[in-house]
């Protein structure tokens, strides 16, 4: 018996059983699939059949019939299958609903070959690698890639698509390279630091204001730590002074300092550590520090004041004064307004040392020095007097060579016990303030006058202070 091979079809449906009952319908499609769902060629509502249930299609010249992953199954003559061909007048069952299937012929006597009238059909068989017991399936495979036209694609993507493909990841990564070599560049760099550069002379103090900001003397640079926004609000400002011959007290006031990592002072580029917080205000002398010995050069020496981070990052969560958080541009201004720093009031204060060393009487005024600090509670007073003898027994031993451990403890005395007055001076200072607010001007006066005799040093900051405030305050009240 001849096959009859197909190159068109008309594929007839009779439905004999549910609500299609009775229903014949043409479909001249080479691929057809029924089903439940609104995509299908051919809608079955019934309970029971799947969204997609089955397909039919021409495939090199036969008609086959394929199961699409039905819950019921697809059966044919009561004998379920999955794919396999079928002859026309078959009756075929998907779950409960029965159809009988015809197909109009077009035999290949009279007609162009079937793969010039298709195109080129393939197998995908061979795609497939069978287990050692198993052979190829007989049925043809067809690529997922199956269009509605009628054809199969090759797999896999066009000639034109890899080409595409390899020059885009070529350039790719040709760009990562490219900006690898830039950065690993710049990174080999040093840090270009830009320094301002000040003559500091002993026991005279430098007025002017340095920093970033509402300052008289503006530092730029790059900044060592901190957000990439503020490179150029860094800096550091070099201090030449020349070796002192004696004790050195360096005093300056700070303002707009927000952490407590952001100035960095340091003598001949050994760390002296940092600078004090002081947010909403200048802080007076809010940095003071007795210069160590054995970091001090003879000839020129140099005190940076290296501005090293900014304070704070506004987040989303920050707010401007109000329970709402900030937008973009208020949180913009108020980095613009974080991004300030500075110094004023820059003092090198010298104590000189006498022509002649004294040793005993060094070890004396040490003593002296320790029975009035332990007094200090009760008798204020006595810790100026302390503070004065370990100064003076300190300078009475700076001209041995080398220096005793005597110097070294005397130093350090006399720079903690410095630090005690400053914060007992700035307590009282505060005082006399609160009283000219509440309009006490004599009880503030008699606070004043008190520190003036207390500080009569007229090298010392605090007798600057001290009579700047009796000027503005009980001269121009008397």
């Amino acid at each position: 018996m001849l096959e009859v091979r197909y190159l068109g079809a008309v594929f007839t449906l009779t439905f004999h059983t549910g609500h299609r009952r009775g229903d014949v319908v043409h479909h001249d499609q080479d691929r057809i699939v029924l089903g439940r769902a609104p995509d299908c060629n051919e809608i079955v509502p019934d309970e029971g059949v799947s969204r997609h249930h089955l397909e039919l299609l021409i495939h090199e010249g036969r008609v086959w019939l394929r199961d699409l992953g039905s819950t019921k199954g697809t059966s044919i003559d009561g004998e379920r299958v999955e794919t396999r061909p079928v002859e026309a007048g078959v009756r075929v069952a998907m779950g409960p609903v029965e159809f009988t299937l015809a197909v109009s012929e077009i035999t290949a006597s009279d007609q162009l070959p079937i793969r010039e009238r298709l195109g080129r059909l393939e197998d995908y068989r061979h795609l497939i690698r069978p287990e050692a017991d198993h052979r190829l399936p007989e049925v043809p495979i067809p690529h997922p890639s199956y269009r509605a036209s009628g054809k199969w694609v090759k797999p896999g993507l066009p000639p034109k698509v890899k080409r595409l493909r390899w020059i885009s990841a070529f350039l790719a990564m040709f760009c990562l390279l490219l900006v690898a070599a830039i950065m690993i560049q710049e990174s080999d760099k040093p840090v270009i630091i830009q320094a301002l550069k000040v003559n500091l002379e002993a026991n005279r103090a430098i007025k002017s204001s340095y920093g970033y900001g509402s300052v008289d003397y503006e530092v730029r640079g790059h900044c060592l730590d901190g957000p990439p926004m503020f490179r150029n609000h860094c800096g550091q400002l070099e201090l030449a002074f020349d070796a002192p011959n004696g004790l050195a007290m360096l005093t300056f006031d700070v303002g707009s300092i927000d952490s407590t990592r952001e100035l960095e002072i340091m003598l001949n580029d050994q760390s002296l550590g940092f600078a004090p917080v002081a947010i909403k205000s200048w802080l007076n002398a809010g940095y003071s520090v007795l210069l160590p010995n054995r970091g001090l050069v003879s000839g020129t020496n140099r005190l940076t004041l290296a501005h090293r981070q900014m304070a704070r990052t506004w987040q989303s969560t920050d707010t401007c004064g109000t329970q709402q958080k900030c937008t973009k541009a208020e949180r913009a201004r108020l980095n613009a307004e974080t991004s300030s720093w500075g110094v004023r009031n820059i003092h090198l204060r010298v104590h000189l040392a006498p022509p002649t060393s004294d040793p005993a009487k060094a070890r004396e005024l040490m003593t002296l020095g320790e029975s009035r600090y332990r007094t200090r509670k009760v008798h204020p007073e006595n810790l100026h007097a302390a503070a004065k003898a370990f100064r003076d027994a300190a300078l009475l031993v700076y001209r041995e060579d080398p220096r005793p451990p005597l110097f070294t403890r005397a130093s350090e005395r006399f720079a903690a016990t410095d630090r005690e007055l400053t914060v007992r001076f700035r307590q009282e200072f505060m005082a006399a303030l609160k009283e000219i607010r509440f309009g006490n001007i004599d009880s503030s006066c008699l606070i004043l006058n008190q520190l003036a005799m207390r500080f009569p040093d007229k090298l010392d900051w605090r007798y600057a202070q001290t009579q700047a405030g009796l000027q503005a305050v009980c001269e121009g009240n008397r």
